[in-house]
């Protein structure tokens, strides 16, 4: 079955996914932006998107590589647990980078 994903619900769970990683990770500001996307169709007619966590590696420099991993999988069970509550019949995928100059 396809749900109709409207770019006003893309936007919203990015924008709600941020809110929550910035108040949860005490407002560090690791997560520089949350990007959601449809992953095939442009006229978003799909019931997949793709949900990137852009980390500003410029504010990890200090944390050391096990903290780091941590704070990523932390970061992706937040995103994860939100799509699940607010939008259970979106089928998502959470991945994790590092922010680049086109960010």
């Amino acid at each position: 079955m396809k749900y109709l994903i409207t770019e006003e619900q893309l936007g919203s769970i990015a924008d709600g996914i941020q809110r929550l990683l910035t108040s949860l990770l005490k407002d560090k500001r690791y997560v520089y932006k949350v990007t959601a996307e449809p992953i095939a169709d442009e006229d978003y007619e799909d019931e997949s998107i793709e949900i990137y966590l852009i980390f500003d590696m410029d504010k990890l420099l200090g944390v050391n590589d096990t903290n780091k991993n941590i704070l990523r999988v932390r970061a992706q069970r937040i995103a994860r647990e939100y799509v699940e509550k607010f939008f259970p019949n979106i089928e998502f995928g959470i991945y994790t980078r590092a922010k680049s100059k086109r960010d």
